[in-house]
């Protein structure tokens, strides 16, 4: 409830319902083809962006119109989403168009100021969403929408403060947009770091100043990680590309056995659980776990995993859910099937110095290209570990290491600031609002 002590003396507030016409649409029988080939436009919730409409992704037909409850629209009309998670949200039409049930048009009138309303509504949102009702699609309905109260000056007051909104908006979104781009800026830079340590560019004075380089024996592959395919670009096992100490070699050949279990049938023994949704792709850590009994546990073939042991998701949607194991509670633990396990022999290849390079597109992308499957299109392990890394001394891997950490610190602190700034400037959009419809922002 909008306390009428906030509003200027000149205003009123007023029910939406009170002051703009309001209906919603509907949607024709999917049982007949005839309803759906016709060239008037159709808006689904979906569709609503913020944006102005002037193309829909579905046309009806004049029988359509007539044998629904499905109306046309005039151009000008307000839209706003009613159901799930698009309550709340907005566009305008550009078009005459009709729309499915969970969109509600409000009318123009000579009164009112459209766009002020538009405003109002975009900032009610978040009160529109703890409004709805239901379950698993909760709703607002027409007359939820009909008595909200707004604040209503006189019209060319309206537009006035319209015009403020969008002044202070277009400085606002200009400033966000040059966030967007240094966060844009941010990733290039983070793949340029590690394209340069895998291309001993950022040890080139160490290994100068540093003579020995030696790499270590490199025992066979595992035959379990030998019968994969690599479609690295530009890594065709030429050491040439090189710096001439490293050497390609595949990942198979440096890393050990996972072992394998099947869910037991007894023991009422806990263990923690990672599946794929315990990674945060943008921070590339495990921030959460599933506990289970032994009994319950998810019945397919599992993998014990201990700490240092990479998680790398072979599944297309979260090819980039990469994760090292760094605390100790993992120790013994199980992850999904869904997850190759990166395990390096310690004496050959540095944990971190693989979990990087996995980061990096010259690992990821060759990787896309291999992927089988339709409805579940996936990388198999033994891909994984057929692509070529590469090797360079242990002992000039934690050099690696440390370059790329130093360099991607001071990254992961501009990031922090950037996401700062961008949450304070939409904590200022909400000011901005806040003080439009209290009347005090002119």
């Amino acid at each position: 409830m909008i306390e009428e002590k906030k509003i200027l003396n000149d205003w009123k507030v007023k029910k939406l319902g009170d002051v703009f016409k309001t209906t919603s649409g509907g949607t024709p029988s999917r049982k007949n083809s005839a309803y759906y080939s016709g060239n008037i436009p159709w808006v689904k919730s979906g569709e609503l962006e913020s944006n102005i409409l002037i193309n829909t992704e579905e046309k009806i037909s004049e029988e359509a119109i007539q044998n629904s409850s499905a109306k046309i629209f005039p151009k000008g009309t307000l839209l706003i989403a009613l159901y799930g998670a698009t309550i709340g949200k907005l566009a305008k039409l550009g078009i005459d168009a009709a729309t499915n049930q969970a969109v509600c048009g409000i009318f123009e009138n000579e009164e009112h100021d459209l766009q002020y309303l538009y405003w109002f509504l975009f900032f009610k949102r978040r009160d529109l969403i703890k409004a709805g009702i239901g379950g698993a699609q909760p709703n607002i309905s027409q007359t939820i929408l009909k008595n909200l109260d707004i604040p209503l000056p006189k019209k060319t007051i309206q537009q006035l403060v319209v015009s403020k909104i969008e002044e202070l908006f277009s400085e606002l979104d200009k400033g966000m947009e040059q966030l967007k781009t240094a966060q844009q800026q941010l990733k290039v830079y983070r793949q340029s770091v590690l394209k340069w340590a895998f291309e001993g560019r950022l040890t080139k004075q160490w290994r100068h100043e540093n003579l020995n380089h030696d790499l270590p024996d490199l025992p066979d592959e595992h035959d379990v990680n030998n019968q994969g395919n690599h479609a690295n670009s530009k890594n065709q096992g030429s050491d040439n590309d090189l710096p001439k100490e490293w050497k390609w070699v595949k990942l198979g050949q440096v890393c050990e056995k996972v072992t394998i279990i099947k869910k037991g049938k007894k023991s009422n023994e806990k263990f923690y659980y990672l599946d794929i949704g315990a990674i945060d792709n943008n921070l590339n850590k495990i921030v959460s776990h599933k506990e289970y009994e032994w009994k319950d546990a998810p019945s397919r073939a599992q993998q014990i995993v201990y700490k240092n042991d990479l998680l790398f998701s072979t599944v297309r949607t979260y090819l980039k859910k990469i994760a090292m194991i760094e605390s100790g509670i993992y120790n013994g633990q199980i992850a999904s099937s869904g997850f190759t396990v990166i395990r390096s022999i310690q004496n050959i290849l540095l944990p971190k110095y693989i979990f990087y390079y996995s980061l990096s597109n010259d690992f990821l992308e060759p990787l896309n290209q291999l992927q089988t499957g339709s409805s579940y299109p996936a990388v198999r392990d033994s891909d994984v570990f057929a692509q070529l890394i590469p090797l360079a001394s242990l002992i000039e891997q934690h050099q690696i290491v440390q370059q790329i950490e130093s360099r991607l610190s001071v990254a992961d602190k501009l990031e922090e600031t950037i996401t700062n700034s961008l949450q304070q400037a939409a904590a200022l959009r909400q000011s901005i609002l806040k003080k439009a419809f209290e009347g005090k922002l002119i």
